[in-house]
């Protein structure tokens, strides 16, 4: 919902930060297609959201929203299919859980 969760979490060292992003346009495909939203409402509520979170990261917290050191992984999701995201995700998500375990994914055999 993009309440600051990828500020506030910034620390804890088990935490996946993730943006999904992509091209305004696109995303307002995105919405029309996922939502069932006319052109001019997707488009709408995807500007209304982007300024309010950013607004709301600025005021709160004083960082830019886009700033990349927020996240481990920013994805397209209007470039790369959703389900491929949720694969990225989970598996993005897996190899910090065993990072913060001790064991590493990179490690030979893993």
């Amino acid at each position: 919902m993009g309440r600051g969760a990828v500020v506030l979490l910034r620390e804890h060292p088990d935490v996946l930060r993730v943006r999904l992003d992509g091209p305004p346009d696109r995303r307002t495909l995105q919405a029309m297609r996922i939502q069932g939203l006319e052109p001019s409402e997707a488009d709408r509520a995807r500007a209304q959201f982007d300024r309010a979170h950013e607004a709301y990261c600025r005021q709160f917290y004083g960082v830019q929203i886009q700033d990349p050191a927020l996240y481990h992984l920013a994805l397209d999701s209007t470039s790369i299919d959703l389900d491929a995201c949720v694969e990225i995700i989970a598996r993005a998500a897996e190899s910090l859980a065993s990072d913060a375990s001790g064991t590493s994914a990179n490690a030979p055999g893993s």
